[in-house]
């Protein structure tokens, strides 16, 4: 057992970042907040619908579909899950425990990855009050994207590959077989496994530039050059064990090239106003970049790199921002400890006026002496948290008091699906908001015109679903054409503030999350 906050990098060992060591008890914190208090924080998108049916028929069937079996519009479409396996998982617990199943895998996966960085970047200088603001800032940051949703599984792979390539002692065939183990699990769980490659390729340049600029033990960076080919090439090998092999890089190249796939709000560019998470973004930013240009201090080269490629990603589509995020702390860690050696060797006279951020750099850094003095690592305390934590996830899974009954009701059209239901209008041909299809076709067991798997729809059709929300020229005689009985879509969107006043239709539900109209016949 060790003791203190001073531990360099060198003394943490590989439980002490991925078991809840130094964050055991932010990790516990998070789990229940959103297991008891806000378990619908992560159920309010109706994509997180698709995930669990399809993950539901590959654990019933061992099949994974390839038919578009929501959409009655185009039923023949061939439609294949870029993330099999986490849809696997959610539609396992889903089985298991219903809705209270998938927050339960989604949260823990969630604070565990929160935790993971908290914990990467106290090995790497932070301390305790100095890493909770710094994990404050990056939680609200994290948060733009918390769904239960695939990419959720993403980035627990990315931190252990993050921690392969530029964290542990671990070299040679050990770190290559790590790499390349962990881009397998990657490709299967999110088709965002591609940034692991990317990883791995700024490492290769880093190694490279130092070779050819002669910067160091010559010998010793050809190996690790070598070393980091290997891995690159086990990467490509291993990421090819997947439903479609190698043709796996062309689908995802296609699906990011996809015109309709630019076109939604899951890769729209940065955005101020889009949620707390993107103000947060900017504060963590801010605060990171004054760290490192103040001290010049910062974990390693091809990490910058690697925070700004991730930073600039993320300004063009937000999709990518947690993903910066995560490594922040790390990446400054050794720029606080710099600040904090500052501050703590600094003679300041008595009665002397220090400027505001002075005295709080101050504050901050004698907080961290006296928790250090007291803080603690112990593997059986963090095993003893694990335990809890499960403990805690089994009473939310199985006792009846804490069942989830259903999506969160201010983003989810939940009484109107019911009402459709209700109504016998929901087996009728209706025109529905495409991130609502999954939804609907969950709770009803009927096909939607739509869901939000638009990348595998044909171009013109999604132009017509474009053109009817939008009321854009011609609308009416393409709605004509599809005899639709109901429409279910966002109050503020044209096509129902044209219809409320049509004649032929009626609002029959209406609240914050949707308006529900249906023909007056």
């Amino acid at each position: 057992m060790t003791s203190g906050s001073q531990q360099s990098e060198s003394q943490y060992t590989w439980w002490q970042i991925f078991l809840p060591d130094r964050g055991g008890w932010f990790f516990a914190y998070l789990m229940f907040g959103m297991l008891f208090v806000r378990p619908e924080l992560l159920l309010w998108d109706g994509g997180s619908c698709r995930h669990i049916l399809n993950g539901v028929i590959i654990f019933n069937t061992h099949h994974i579909p390839v038919d578009n079996f929501t959409s009655w519009a185009n039923a023949n479409v061939e439609v294949i899950t870029r993330a099999w396996l986490s849809d696997l998982i959610s539609g396992a617990f889903y089985i298991f425990a219903g809705l209270n199943g998938v927050v339960f895998i989604c949260a823990l996966l969630t604070s565990a990855t929160l935790t993971w960085s908290y914990q990467m970047g106290r090995s790497r200088g932070l301390g305790l009050a100095s890493g909770l603001l710094l994990l404050a800032t990056v939680m609200a940051t994290v948060g733009m994207h918390w769904s239960a949703r695939s990419h959720i599984y993403s980035y627990a792979p990315f931190l252990i590959l993050y921690y392969l390539l530029f964290m542990t002692k671990m070299t040679g065939w050990k770190r290559t077989l790590g790499v390349a183990l962990t881009e397998c699990l990657w490709v299967n769980l999110h088709g965002s496994f591609t940034i692991g490659m990317a990883m791995i390729l700024i490492k290769m340049l880093s190694e490279a530039v130092q070779y050819w600029r002669n910067i160091g033990d010559k010998s010793r960076t050809a190996s690790q050059l070598r070393w980091d080919a290997a891995a690159l090439a086990a990467a490509v090998a291993a990421t090819a064990i997947n439903p479609r092999g190698l043709d796996f890089y062309l689908h995802v190249v296609g699906y990011l090239s996809n015109p309709t796939v630019r076109r939604t709000d899951e890769w729209k560019s940065f955005d101020l106003f889009s949620g707390m998470g993107a103000p947060a973004f900017l504060v963590l930013a801010i605060i990171v970049a004054t760290m490192i240009w103040k001290t010049k201090r910062f974990s390693s080269r091809p990490e910058l790199a690697l925070l700004i490629l991730l930073a600039i990603a993320g300004l063009n589509s937000m999709r990518l921002i947690p993903y910066c995020a995560l490594i922040a702390m790390p990446v400054v860690g050794p720029a606080w400890q710099a600040i904090k050696t500052k501050v703590e060797e600094e003679t300041v006279e008595p009665g002397a006026k220090l400027p505001w951020y002075r005295r709080w750099l101050g504050k901050i850094v004698v907080m961290e002496q006296r928790a250090g003095s007291q803080e603690t690592s112990s593997l059986r305390m963090s095993l003893l948290v694990i335990v809890g934590v499960l403990v805690m996830g089994l009473v939310a899974m199985k006792v009846p008091w804490f069942a989830i009954k259903d999506f969160d009701s201010e983003r989810i059209p939940v009484a109107h699906v019911a009402y459709l239901t209700d109504k016998s209008f929901i087996d009728k041909h209706g025109f529905n908001y495409d991130n609502w299809g999954g939804y609907l076709y969950m709770k009803s067991k009927q096909r939607v015109f739509i869901d939000d798997w638009t990348d595998f729809l044909p171009v013109p059709f999604i132009d017509e679903y474009v053109q009817m929300l939008l009321t854009q020229p011609g609308w009416e005689k393409t709605f004509a054409r599809y005899d639709f009985q109901w429409v279910l879509v966002p109050p503020q969107a044209n096509i129902a503030q044209v219809l409320r006043h049509s004649p032929d239709w009626q609002v029959a539900k209406e609240d914050e999350a949707a308006v529900l109209l249906v023909r007056k016949h």
